[in-house]
């Protein structure tokens, strides 16, 4: 008779009471369950029935482990496939948000070149447009247009391009043609008069983008350039010119000043000289006004 089928025959009541057994494991036991996870007590359970009925469950054992055995095995592989998704996801979602990561990036740098691009060729083109615009302003004060013209003009505001460029219609209108004749005039009195000591004008070299503001005292016309090339201011009348820093040269005559200030340079231009003047003087000259 098999060994099972004799505690089949005592039965669970009787083996519950003789071992002191749970009758639910006795009957799971007899029935062939091997589900019960905890192996060291199932096993020890099958010792004290072999022992209390001198009965051999080693095969019952064996289907036991077995059992188990496969399902751990089944259990690694399912845990192992979740795993390989799991890893496999992962790394397609990081790549995904890297992708997005580097398009945003070279978005955000594309946008920001094509700003400074346009910021910079804006300014670019109206910083030319007013050089050359003020650049007629300064040769029209040069040129003493208003010693010559029935224009009133207020003191205490800045003369428009416009004005002096309506009263230069029936002139050579063009910068090189108003450039040539005026440094030619200059050069001429500038010779006659250098034994002397006394000059015409006054050459001024930026030594970088400078702005450049003139007010003659005489006329009350106030002009501005900004430019990085040079230039020249008579000193036939009172001129007062204010630098925006002082990173340029002066040229009178053969002798050349040197400045290299980052602070505000401010000149009186009068009787064929210049003076380097501070603020206060400066604003004495100009009727209390700083410009």
């Amino acid at each position: 008779m098999d060994n099972l089928e004799k505690l089949k025959e005592i039965g669970a009541d009787k083996i519950a009471k003789d071992t002191h057994l749970s009758k639910d494991i006795i009957i799971a036991i007899l029935n062939k369950n091997y589900d019960n996870p905890n192996i060291v007590k199932t096993i020890g359970f099958i010792k004290i029935l072999e022992h209390e009925y001198q009965v051999d469950l080693s095969q019952w054992i064996s289907d036991y482990k077995l059992h188990h055995a496969n399902e751990s095995r089944q259990t690694k592989i399912f845990y192992s496939t979740c795993i390989e998704k799991q890893s496999n996801f992962s790394v397609y979602m990081f790549f995904i948000v890297i992708s997005i990561m580097i398009i945003a990036v070279g978005y955000l740098v594309y946008e920001f070149n094509l700003k400074n691009k346009i910021s910079f060729e804006t300014s670019t083109t109206k910083e030319i447009l007013t050089a050359k615009d003020n650049l007629e302003v300064i040769k029209a004060i040069n040129e003493n247009y208003s010693s010559n013209s029935n224009i009133a003009v207020d003191e205490n505001q800045t003369q428009s391009v416009d004005s002096f460029l309506e009263k230069n219609q029936s002139e050579e209108t063009t910068y090189e043609a108003i450039h040539s004749s005026s440094v030619s005039e200059l050069n001429k009195s500038e010779s006659s008069l250098a034994n002397g000591m006394m000059f015409e004008k006054i050459t001024i070299k930026p030594k970088m983008n400078s702005w450049c503001g003139l007010i003659n005292l005489k006329t009350g016309q106030k002009g501005t350039i900004t430019t990085k090339e040079p230039f020249d201011l008579s000193l036939k009348e009172p001129l007062l010119v204010l630098f925006g820093h002082g990173f340029l040269n002066i040229q009178i005559g053969d002798k050349i000043e040197e400045f290299s200030d980052k602070n505000t340079l401010r000149l009186y231009l009068h009787d064929g000289r210049y003076e380097i003047i501070g603020v206060e003087r400066f604003k004495e000259l100009n009727k209390g006004n700083e410009w």
